[in-house]
C-alpha cells in the first residue's frame, strides 16, 4: 500500500538521497586545496626573500638625492601578495560553502583566517620598519654674523661695546687733537 501524502509538494520524500556532492571527497578537496595553497605560499615567501636580498646588495648610487623626500620608502610588495592570495582563498571557500561543501569550504575559511592573519602582520612590520620621514627644515634669511662685526672693530682700533676709539689716550688720537 502506497501513502499518496508523502508525493505531495513540499513534503520530504522518505528516502532522501544524501545532500552533501562530495561525501567522502569533500575533506579530501579540502586537504588538497590545503596543500596547493602551502606551495603557492612557499613559492612566495622564496621570490619575496630572494627580492630582499636582490635589493639588500643592490649597488647604492650615494650622488644621487632620493626620489622623494621622505628618505627611504615602504616596501608593500609583501602586504600586497599575501593580501591577494588571502582574497582568492578567501573566493574559493565562499564558492565551496556555497556549493554545500563544507569540510572543503570550512578548511578554506580557516585558511583564509591564517592569511588575513599574515597580511596584517606583514602591514604593520613593513610600517614599523619605514624609517622616519626627515624633518622638514625651516629655512630662515642669512642674518649679519655678530662676531665678525666685533673683529672688524677690533682690526680698526673700535671698541667692540660703544663703537668709540680704543685705548682714549693712545698716541693716534693725541696725535690728531693736537693738529
Amino acid at each position: 500500500m502506497t501513502h499518496p501524502e508523502s508525493d505531495l509538494p513540499g513534503r520530504p520524500a522518505e528516502h532522501a538521497p544524501d545532500e552533501r556532492p562530495g561525501g567522502c571527497a569533500d575533506p579530501a578537496v579540502g586537504l588538497l586545496l590545503t596543500i596547493s595553497e602551502a606551495v603557492v605560499l612557499a613559492v612566495l615567501l622564496i621570490w619575496l626573500g630572494l627580492r630582499g636580498l636582490g635589493r639588500s646588495h643592490a649597488p647604492v648610487d650615494s650622488g644621487a638625492p632620493p626620489a622623494s623626500g621622505a628618505g627611504a620608502e615602504t616596501d608593500w610588495v609583501p602586504t600586497i601578495a599575501f593580501g591577494v592570495l588571502a582574497l582568492v582563498v578567501v573566493v574559493l571557500a565562499t564558492v565551496l560553502l556555497r556549493d554545500r561543501w563544507y569540510w572543503a569550504g570550512g578548511i578554506q575559511v580557516l585558511v583564509a583566517v591564517a592569511l588575513c592573519t599574515l597580511t596584517l602582520t606583514s602591514a604593520f612590520q613593513a610600517d614599523a620598519d619605514a624609517p622616519p620621514a626627515p624633518r622638514p627644515r625651516l629655512e630662515l634669511p642669512a642674518l649679519p654674523q655678530r662676531g665678525r662685526q666685533r673683529g672688524m672693530r677690533a682690526q680698526r682700533g673700535l671698541s667692540a661695546h660703544s663703537g668709540a676709539y680704543a685705548g682714549w689716550g693712545s698716541g693716534r688720537r693725541a696725535g690728531r687733537d693736537q693738529t
